[in-house]
């Protein structure tokens, strides 16, 4: 499973201090021959704040009136483990962002660190830069991998969880060796 998640920076007053909290998530499931068989897609209703950033709407064209009719943190993330479902699964992110974001909403939304669907994952950004063998310490973003691989990304909605789990699962299959 390739997943990304987009979020707002809000004020969170449990801890005195701002959080990036969930509005998005979108995945994509994949076979062991690397075919797509299933997809994700949901917005997260906030619960922290209350409007979504000026520039979180611009980069993302994500809407308040797209969150408000979201799904509360606890319901969406309950449908997601449920979508991913019970078999060992591989979990896959461009970066680990998206990872500490979804750490960090648990605990503040849930009172808890476990994230019950992640026990095996990759990040899977350091795993492309290591195939296109990238500079060590220069990361390069899901656009310019996905060029630097040959993948024509202007078919994909840049910052909308759903499209960039599919842009990054294409980048995936340019570099995965079955051998």
């Amino acid at each position: 499973v390739i997943f990304d998640l987009e979020w707002n920076n809000v004020y969170g007053r449990k801890i005195n201090g701002f959080i990036n909290e969930i509005i998005e998530i979108g995945a994509v499931k994949l076979d062991e021959d690397l075919n797509e068989i299933s997809t994700f897609s949901c917005f997260v209703k906030p619960s922290i704040g209350k409007k979504l950033r000026g520039s979180v709407k611009k980069l993302t064209n994500i809407t308040n009136d797209d969150v408000l009719g979201g799904e509360p943190f606890t319901q969406a993330f309950s449908d997601f483990r449920k979508w991913i479902g019970s078999q060992p699964t591989l979990i896959l992110t461009w970066g680990d962002g998206d990872i500490r974001v979804l750490i960090e909403n648990y605990k503040y939304l849930n009172g808890i660190a476990f994230i019950p669907f992640l026990t095996d994952y990759v990040d899977l950004q350091i795993f492309v830069q290591r195939r296109v063998k990238t500079e060590k310490g220069q990361q390069i973003g899901l656009g310019k991998a996905a060029e630097s691989l040959g993948i024509d990304d202007t078919t994909f909605s840049h910052h909308r969880a759903l499209d960039d789990s599919k842009l990054s699962a294409e980048c995936f299959k340019k570099v995965f060796d079955f051998n």
